[in-house]
């Protein structure tokens, strides 16, 4: 072979290994709590997905609704009692919720696997208070949230973890992890009892995390790290894997 003809042969080897590369790195994406890309679309809501998260006045908690009584753990359930497989069915809690935030709602359903020992209606009436705290995501003044009875925008199961790992594939919840994805939040059961060995503000506050991290994935909101030693968690921070030295925080509006 003459050395142009080789030379030409050596440069359209480098042309498609160089395209190969490039082609690589722009379908990389981030990674969800199961190793998996977030959903990215915000489904019938409008305005920007926020970068940052801004604070809310503290005056605004003389607002919060009250997480009704029902809905607060008053025992502890014992590991060993809570099932790690269900029916794959679910109930959907009755009725809805008044709109919380700024119209046009983006409106939920809440449900419970049959034979998971909760109660629909017990579990809507956390998430509805959660997502009408104004420390949630009607925070920011753009959007609200409204639960109805059925054929929302998305779901909120709580499910056993071989459900949600149903649920969430191909994301690898592994029996431990929750998801948000395909217009579908799923929460793990164990976790919903439990939260994990090392979170340290309660049940109830982890509650709030699960529910506000994974609707979060729901309308477009990617994971973020902590700032820095001591200071407070992001609600879009994989707390259930590890605080890195932030403190737990279940809301995006902290304030």
């Amino acid at each position: 072979m003459h050395s142009s003809n080789l030379r030409q042969a050596f440069a359209g080897l480098f042309t498609v290994l160089v395209g190969g590369f490039v082609l690589l790195a722009v379908t990389v994406r981030p990674v969800d709590d199961a190793g998996a890309p977030p959903l990215s679309v915000e489904p019938r809501v409008a305005g920007a997905v926020e970068t940052t998260v801004p604070a809310v006045s503290t005056s605004a908690t003389s607002t919060v609704p009250a997480v009704p009584t029902s809905a607060v753990p008053t025992t502890a359930v014992g590991v060993d009692d809570i099932p790690q497989s269900g029916a794959g069915t679910f109930t959907v809690a009755a009725g809805g919720s008044a709109g919380a935030g700024v119209a046009p709602f983006l409106t939920y359903t809440v449900e419970v696997e049959d034979g998971s020992g909760l109660e629909a209606d017990e579990v809507a009436a956390f998430v509805d208070a959660t997502l009408a705290n104004p420390r949630s995501w009607i925070g920011n003044g753009t959007r609200g949230f409204q639960r109805v009875p059925t054929d929302g925008d998305f779901r909120i199961i709580i499910a056993t973890a071989a459900t949600v790992d149903r649920l969430c594939a191909p994301l690898r919840t592994n029996g431990i992890f929750s998801c948000g994805r395909n217009n579908t939040v799923a929460i793990n059961l164990m976790r919903w009892h439990t939260a994990t060995s090392f979170w340290p503000a309660g049940i109830v506050e982890y509650r709030h995390y699960v529910v506000n991290h994974e609707v979060g994935h729901i309308i477009g909101q990617p994971h973020r790290s902590c700032p820095g030693a001591g200071q407070t968690a992001p609600v879009m921070q994989q707390q259930t894997k590890t605080l890195d030295g932030c403190s737990a925080n279940g809301w995006p509006y902290s304030g």
